[in-house]
Order: structure tokens, then C-alpha cells, then sequence
């Protein structure tokens, strides 16, 4: 753990403020969201003027964590105006302006900067920090961060940190999802957590056209390093050919994952602006985190990703399959 404060002081900054705006890292998952939407939550409980600021539009598998329209009382936003001069400016779910592109000039507005995250990977950053490799996901650390603050839970809150975790754990299949974590799943199912509704939400509520892309996708698997890698590509062209889009790739990399004698899943997209992204994920023993921290990334020991700029796809592949291979045959 790397931190220069407890969090029980960083509750306590944030509590104290007028106007804090949270930042997930580009491409939310149900972790980031998850945790910035429990902590936004819980602010404007206490009268605070709190929003979460995201590079792009909820993707349909997460937006019922967080309604639109005035019932729902929104708390994401892609208006880098919501808050004109925000006291507290947090990084949730990854530390580093890198992580955050096209919201950095906001995030510097804050008068104070705190950095709130679990991946082994980060550098320390921030007025205030807290970072924990070895909790499961950053919800774990915004719930802890909540009951260290006397907060009241309401049922938003708890929906969002076992979104988060959820999400984080592989649905509790992952080997992250520890006694912790199971502890903390049932304080919040005891809350009153609409666990159904969330599984549904998240797993069992497909859109065809993920069903599509998938099919389309694994159908060009490449197999290397003996078997024990396998990479799938998504282009725009295939987007295209599929009716689909990125956020419909999603899943993927898992289904790779879970193939028998696989032992490191890859997915490679393809951007519009002529980067790609790579995603990673071991099933056993393989260090993706080192992986995808040698080609400019991060993440975790068996999930992590990075961005390869200015690179084509086939580029790609080579520069993945030879580091790829070399971490296997250690």
C-alpha cells in the first residue's frame, strides 16, 4: 500500500469540502463508475455539489447504475462545466492525467488534487493519496473510506459498490475476490443490495450485437506460444461489418481467457484515431501487469491493459505476441 494519509482523513477533506468532481479513468468499468458514483452519492447527501466527469456516455451495460432524467438525479456528466471551479479535484480507479485525456485542464482546476485507487501499477499522486494493490477493487476502498466516515447508506450506494466489485472479481470468480471481499458483499447485501436486478443487469442482458462481434471475432482467433496465448482483433471494418460497437467487445477477452489450456487472453482494438488498445488477462500464473506496463500501461498482476499509439493493428500484434511469449516462458 502507498499512501500519505489515512482514509479516514481523505473522507474527512472531501466531507469538508463545497465542490469536488471525481474522475474515473477513460473507458469506466463498473469498478471506477461503481466507486465514484457510491462516493458522489454519499456527498450530495451531505449538501456538497459533487459530479463525476466522463470522457464519453455510460455504455448500455452500466447505465442503469446511474438513471438519467430528473428522478434519477444523475450524477455523471460529460459537461467539463459542471463545476466551475471545484475545491477538490479526485482521480478514482487510476492516478495520473495519462488516464484521464481530454479532462486534464478540469482536473487541474481543483484547488486540492486526491488520488484514490487499487492498482499495483500507479505512482503516488496527489495533495492526498491512497493506493491498495491488495484490495480487490476500488470500491473496497470507497466502502471502507464510507464506514470510516460514519456515513449513512442508502440503497444507491450499496447497488454501486457491489457493481463494483462484482465487476472487479469476475463476478466473484476471480482469485482477488478474497474473505474480504465476500465480507463486504454480504454487509452490503444486508443493506438491501437488488443483487437479481444487478445480475441481470450485468450478465444476463446480451445485446445481439455483442453476440455478433464475438462470433465474428472468435472466429479469427490467433493461438501462439504454444497455445497457451490467444488474441482476438476488432477493427472498425468488423464494427462495421457487425452492426456493433467497441463497448460490444467488452466481454471478450474473457471468453478467450476461458479457454481450455489458455492461459493469457488478449483483445486489440482498433481505435478511430489510429491507436490500439490492448487488453490482457491470466488465468493462473502469467504477470500481465508487467506486460502491459513494458508496452506504456498498467494494471494488476492478471488484468491489466495500455495504448499503442500511432500503430496499426498487425504492428500491434507483433509487438503484443513477442512480449506476450516472452513473459510465458519465464
Amino acid at each position: 500500500m502507498v499512501s500519505n494519509g489515512t482514509l479516514k482523513e481523505i473522507g474527512e477533506a472531501l466531507f469538508a469540502a463545497k465542490s469536488v468532481i471525481l474522475f474515473p479513468h477513460e473507458n469506466p468499468d463498473g469498478d471506477a463508475l461503481g466507486s465514484c458514483i457510491a462516493l458522489c452519492t454519499a456527498l450530495r447527501e451531505k449538501g456538497i455539489d459533487c459530479w463525476v466527469l466522463i470522457d464519453e456516455p455510460l455504455s448500455d451495460y452500466l447505465a442503469f447504475m446511474d438513471p438519467s432524467g430528473p428522478a434519477g438525479n444523475p450524477c455523471c456528466t460529460v459537461d467539463s462545466e459542471c463545476i466551475g471551479d471545484p475545491e477538490i479535484c479526485v482521480y478514482i480507479d487510476c492516478c495520473g492525467e495519462d488516464r484521464i485525456p481530454g479532462r486534464e485542464e478540469v482536473f487541474r482546476k481543483g484547488t486540492k488534487s486526491i488520488c484514490i485507487d487499487h492498482h499495483g501499477t500507479s505512482e503516488a499522486t496527489g495533495d492526498l493519496y491512497y493506493i491498495d494493490s491488495e484490495e480487490a477493487a476500488t470500491t473496497q476502498i470507497v466502502f471502507q473510506l464510507l464506514k470510516d466516515c460514519g456515513t449513512l447508506w442508502n440503497r444507491k450506494i450499496a447497488n454501486a459498490i457491489y457493481t463494483g466489485i462484482s465487476t472487479d472479481t469476475g463476478n466473484f470468480q476471480y482469485s482477488n475476490a478474497n474473505a474480504r471481499t465476500h465480507r463486504i458483499a454480504a454487509e452490503l447485501l444486508e443493506i438491501g443490495v437488488d443483487h437479481n436486478d444487478i445480475m441481470v443487469s450485468l450478465y444476463q442482458n446480451v445485446d445481439f450485437r455483442e453476440t455478433k462481434l464475438e462470433s465474428a471475432a472468435l472466429g479469427q482467433v490467433e493461438f501462439f506460444a504454444g497455445g497457451q496465448a490467444a488474441m482476438a482483433s476488432v477493427s472498425q471494418k468488423l464494427l462495421q461489418d457487425t452492426g456493433s460497437q467497441m463497448e460490444h467487445a467488452e466481454n471478450l477477452i474473457n471468453r478467450l481467457r476461458d479457454i481450455k489450456g489458455v492461459e493469457v487472453g488478449i483483445v486489440l482494438k482498433e481505435t478511430k484515431t489510429g491507436n490500439v488498445k490492448a487488453s490482457f488477462r491470466a488465468k493462473s500464473w502469467a504477470n500481465v501487469g508487467n506486460v502491459a506496463k513494458d508496452l506504456g500501461g498498467g494494471g494488476h498482476v492478471k488484468a491489466s491493459g495500455c495504448t499503442l499509439h500511432d500503430t496499426d493493428l498487425e504492428t500491434a500484434k507483433r509487438l503484443v505476441m513477442k512480449r506476450v511469449e516472452e513473459e510465458l516462458s519465464q
